[in-house]
């Protein structure tokens, strides 16, 4: 039984790393100084996209529209999402609602 769970869990593993890998690129925002840090991000959909907190006072991440938000993300904590063609690209922080950024999103995924 400890086999085929263990075969099952490979499997899995093997999955999952190939979809990440044809999902596209990785990229990280850093919070920081009440900016985001790249302001500005050109990606594609399929990309995957972590921010992280690095100031002391909580902040969020959140589309103007209000269609994707992170939640509150205290310092040291990080949100993910992975970008879809026609999502939202302009986000802000709803404590601090003069910090914004942009994604430029293609839908080349190769880009």
């Amino acid at each position: 039984m400890a086999f085929a769970m263990s075969a099952l869990s490979g499997i899995r593993s093997a999955a999952a790393a190939k979809a990440s890998a044809a999902a596209g690129k990785h990229y990280v925002v850093e919070i920081r100084d009440f900016i985001f840090d790249p302001a500005q991000l050109e990606i594609a959909s399929g990309d995957r996209i972590t921010w992280i907190n690095r100031d002391i006072v909580p902040h969020t991440v959140t589309a103007i529209d209000r269609s994707w938000d992170s939640g509150t993300l205290e310092r040291d904590e990080s949100w993910e999402t992975y970008v879809k063609e026609g999502m939202q690209p302009d986000y802000f922080c709803i404590f601090h609602p003069m910090m914004k950024a942009r994604l430029k999103i293609t839908s080349d995924v190769s880009s």
